[in-house]
Parts: C-alpha cells; sequence; structure tokens
C-alpha cells in the first residue's frame, strides 16, 4: 500500500507567554524620546503602573508601580487608591507631564510629575510633586476630584480640576498653577460662567487664536441642554476676574459626547504659545471640527 504524506515548514517568530498589561480601570499612551511605548494605568489593585517597551529585556516589557512611593507621604496603614490621571506630552521635545489624584481616608489629594529620572536597574521614577489644596478661603477636608485634564503648552502645563463640593451636583472648577507662575497659590479657583452637570462633564485644555491667555473648552449638560463652552482659565488683564467665554454650536443633529484639542493645523503655534483646534464628537457617531479660528459665538 502507497501513502503520499505532505509537509510544509514556515519560519515563525519566537513568542513568550506572559501577561504584559493586566486589566485596567484607565489606560493612556506616551512615547519615550527613543521612540518606545509608555503606557500608564490604574489596575484592577488601584495602583498606577507605567508598563514601558524595553526591547533589550525578554519579554519586551517592564511594569513600574509608580505609586508606591507616594505611600509614605500618609499615616501607616492608610488604603491608598489611584482614582484617576491624565497625561500630556510636549510635541515639540517629547517631555511629559502626568497628573495623579489619589483617594485617601474620603479624601483626595493631588500630585504632579514633570520630570522623572532611572534607577539602576533602568525603571522610570517620577518625580513627584503634591499640589496641596491651598486655594484662598476653600478647605481641603473631603475634597472630592472627578476630572483633570493637562495640555503641554509650549510654555508649561495648563492643568485643570474639576470637583464636586459636599453639598452641590454641579462643578467647581480649578486650575493648578504648579510653578506658581501667575499666583501664590496652587489651586486657583476657576469661575464657571454656567452651572454644569458634574456627572457629564468633559474638558480639555487650550487657546483659540488671538488670545491673550490658555483657556479650557467644557462639553456637559447645562439645565439639561448638551452645552460647549471654552473660557479663559483667568482674565488677561485682572488676573483676580473670571475669563472670557465663548460658546460653540453644533448642527441641532448633534448631541455632543466627548472633546479633544489638538495643536492647531491652521494656526501657527510660537515657542511660548501652544494655539489649538477643538474636536466634537457626538452620541450619534458624528465628529466636527472647530479650527482654532473659528470658535467664536
Amino acid at each position: 500500500m502507497e501513502i503520499n504524506i505532505t509537509y510544509s515548514s514556515e519560519l515563525v517568530s519566537n513568542y513568550m507567554q506572559s501577561e504584559t498589561v493586566s486589566p485596567a480601570n484607565k489606560f493612556e499612551a506616551l512615547q519615550s524620546p527613543d521612540g518606545h511605548s509608555l503606557l500608564f494605568s490604574i489596575g484592577t489593585d488601584n495602583a498606577f503602573y507605567l508598563t514601558e517597551e524595553m526591547p533589550r529585556i525578554v519579554t519586551g516589557w517592564q511594569q513600574n508601580n509608580l505609586s508606591a512611593s507616594l505611600s509614605s507621604n500618609f499615616p501607616s496603614g492608610s488604603v491608598i487608591v489611584a482614582k484617576t490621571f491624565a497625561t500630556a506630552q510636549n510635541y515639540t521635545n517629547n517631555n511629559f507631564t502626568i497628573a495623579l489624584v489619589l483617594s485617601v481616608n474620603n479624601s483626595d489629594f493631588l500630585y504632579v510629575a514633570s520630570s522623572y529620572s532611572r534607577s539602576p536597574n533602568n525603571y522610570i521614577s517620577l518625580n513627584w510633586e503634591p499640589m496641596t489644596f491651598d486655594a484662598v478661603n476653600k478647605s481641603g477636608t473631603g475634597l472630592n476630584i472627578s476630572a483633570i485634564s493637562i495640555l503641554q503648552t509650549a510654555n508649561s502645563p495648563l492643568i485643570i480640576v474639576d470637583t464636586v463640593p459636599n453639598d452641590k451636583q454641579t462643578l467647581e472648577r480649578y486650575y493648578i498653577d504648579s510653578n506658581k507662575l501667575v499666583s501664590e497659590t496652587y489651586w486657583n479657583l476657576y469661575t464657571l460662567p454656567v452651572n454644569m452637570d458634574a456627572a457629564s462633564a468633559n474638558v480639555c485644555g487650550g487657546r483659540k487664536s488671538e488670545e491673550w491667555v490658555d483657556g479650557v473648552y467644557s462639553v456637559g449638560q447645562v439645565a439639561n441642554i448638551d452645552s460647549i463652552f471654552y473660557q479663559q482659565v483667568f482674565n488677561p488683564f485682572d488676573k483676580s476676574m473670571a475669563g472670557e467665554t465663548s460658546q460653540l454650536f453644533l448642527p441641532n443633529v448633534g448631541k455632543p459626547q466627548a472633546i479633544a484639542s489638538t495643536p492647531s493645523a491652521v494656526i501657527k503655534s510660537t515657542s511660548t504659545i501652544t494655539y489649538t483646534d477643538l474636536f466634537v464628537s457626538t452620541a450619534e457617531g458624528s465628529l466636527y471640527y472647530f479650527a482654532a479660528n473659528n470658535q467664536r459665538n
């Protein structure tokens, strides 16, 4: 009896079975100066991690708990939860800023890192700076941070923090002066033009054309009406006053859902100013574009 056996072969890459990134509560990606991935996340154990692409090690990745070093700032035995974070990268020099919110004993704390170092085993260690709540005539006890946003401008990071006071359902917003360049405090109350519902709010930083200072884009519900606003972080001629506000509108068929700003493709930025275009996605699946020079009322 004759049997015909056919066969084929193929050269395949070698793979190692491993777990690179566990399921995460939040996830954002940046890039190192040499072009490798930096994956920031909050794990299911409520710690803040960096998973870094490392081509020279066996698995190609290494993971580091970046929030572990902050436990020494709190009483022994405290339950420390990484609540949320935001990242931003300067497109001109690849420097990045991380803002991390920790929840400890029913109160939230903000930390910011704009520089890092490497340990002898090549792990990245962020140089955390505490942004102690020091807003004028406000108490940080029981602080509840609902959202945070960073825009890495040409000059310095613009950090916006939304809080929900204990007795309210609407936002109280602050801009963080991490280097105290504008004011004498880290936390500066940002007077909102409207009472925006905290549960629906989505924010990002930016600057439309012909503006003297940076601003904040907000999308959310005001009196059950979907709205989009842009507001200067402060009045450039009197920093104690609220900044000027513009309202942006979509066609009647659009229900705004999320927003994102990017360095403008139509207005050239400078070494100290980053102008931004705005993208708005809708619940219907559409995407709208507002150029930096087309963000007026």
